[in-house]
């Protein structure tokens, strides 16, 4: 198994209301989409677009949950960009705050690379 099949169990889906935190209307309805197109295409690409604010970067870490992942590859425009993604997968905050993880799960490992992959070695070493 993943890290992502093996914790799938723990995930929750708390909807946020005035009183308590939990993932917006606009992360349900995009994480439930996600996971209804991978069950027909489960081999074909997608892209996911939402607002400004509408919690991408938890959809962003909630989806190799849903579609309990082997790996995960995010490439980022920036290196901001990349270290925030990459800090975000390594302590999981953003689900854990929301309640959709507990807090004591254990944490994915995580590869941030700044380089470029341009040889096959390289890749061979990645997937170690």
């Amino acid at each position: 198994m993943s890290y992502f099949s093996d914790n799938y169990k723990y995930l929750s889906y708390p909807i946020e209301t005035e009183n308590s935190k939990g993932l917006r209307n606009a992360q349900i309805g995009a994480i439930h989409s996600i996971a209804s197109y991978f069950t027909v295409h489960s081999k074909e690409p997608a892209i996911i677009v939402m607002p400004t604010g509408a919690g991408k970067t938890g959809v962003l870490f909630l989806s190799p949950f849903v579609l309990r992942s082997t790996r995960v590859l995010v490439i980022t425009p920036s290196k901001l960009v990349r270290n925030q993604i990459s800090n975000g997968f390594e302590d999981l905050k953003v689900l854990i705050d929301n309640g959709a993880l507990p807090t004591d799960i254990t944490k994915p490992k995580v590869k941030e690379i700044s380089e470029v992959l341009d040889t096959q070695e390289k890749w061979t070493e990645l997937s170690k």
